[in-house]
């Protein structure tokens, strides 16, 4: 097991906007003129539990997008290699290549924030932790990345939240979260091979990108991937369905957020790490 240090608007428009692709009620399915065979968004409310899909969402600056509304972008079926070659950059012996076709799947755009996660699941685990934890009292934010969140949070906010809305929600495959995260690129990074200075931090808020913050940036803070994903390096490390960690944190190094890096086992299924958050799949 690796180190903790390595572990370590206005109303209107959005109603528009949502509604000129349809408007639905919970418990109904997905609601909107788009057909979820084909529509590249899915917005639910968390809310009132109701699913909308939609063909294009031109302003995803909009602060609901990180409160009561979650956005969702689909990653289309298709096959992908995921691992590395001992030759790869950074390679750990954990990262074998493997080769697998996905069916279509919509992915969160941003982490789980902290405004969402308190809709989601009623807690505030990044309040838990202890003073010791390293980040600065900044990092406690709405629109910044909910952590502190543990296994056993996110798969009882899960549960709690099975009936509530018209689709369910899960936590990715590894397959499915590093499938995204490369966005078509075979490279180490969504965005290639460069480690520049100026290209990482374009995309991955880590330890050489952070200009010495000591805790998360607000989510889509830097470039989305060729798949529309925000934060898919660094920020805060993503738990998956197996309990494994991926993508790296503020407080890791560029090696750390590689596409392919994985830490398993990481963590205790009941351990609140300051450097955990999640990002979620919608399932119709």
């Amino acid at each position: 097991m690796r180190s903790i240090r390595q572990i370590s608007v206005a109303l209107a428009a959005i109603m528009w906007g949502l509604c000129a692709v349809g408007c639905g009620s919970a418990g109904g399915g997905l609601s909107g003129g788009v057909g979820v065979a084909s529509a590249p968004f899915l917005v639910l409310n968390l809310q009132t539990g109701v699913a909308t899909t939609a063909n294009d969402l031109p302003d995803l600056s909009l602060a609901a997008y990180r409160t009561n509304l979650m956005v969702f972008r689909a990653v289309e079926a298709g096959v992908a290699t995921t691992g590395s070659t001992a030759l790869n950059f950074g390679a750990q012996g954990d990262e074998a290549q493997a080769t697998a076709t996905t069916q279509r799947y919509y992915l969160a755009i941003f982490e789980v924030t902290q405004d969402q996660w308190e809709v989601l699941a009623g807690t505030t685990p990044w309040l838990g932790l202890p003073a010791a934890a390293g980040f600065a009292p900044s990092a406690i934010q709405g629109d910044k990345p909910a952590f502190g969140v543990s296994l056993t949070d996110a798969n009882a906010m899960l549960t709690a939240s099975a009936t509530r809305f018209s689709v369910t929600l899960a936590l990715p495959s590894e397959f499915q979260w590093e499938r995204a995260c490369r966005a078509g690129s075979t490279g180490d990074f969504c965005w290639g091979t460069s480690r520049s200075a100026v290209t990482a931090g374009a995309f991955a808020t880590v330890w050489e990108t952070a200009s010495g913050s000591l805790g998360p940036t607000a989510v889509g803070s830097r470039t989305a991937s060729a798949f529309g994903h925000f934060d898919m390096h660094g920020n805060v490390w993503e738990l998956t369905a197996g309990g494994a960690l991926r993508g790296g944190s503020w407080n890791d190094s560029l090696p750390m957020a590689r596409c392919a890096n994985r830490l398993l086992p990481a963590l205790d299924a009941d351990t609140a790490h300051p450097l955990v958050g999640v990002r979620l799949v919608a399932l119709p």
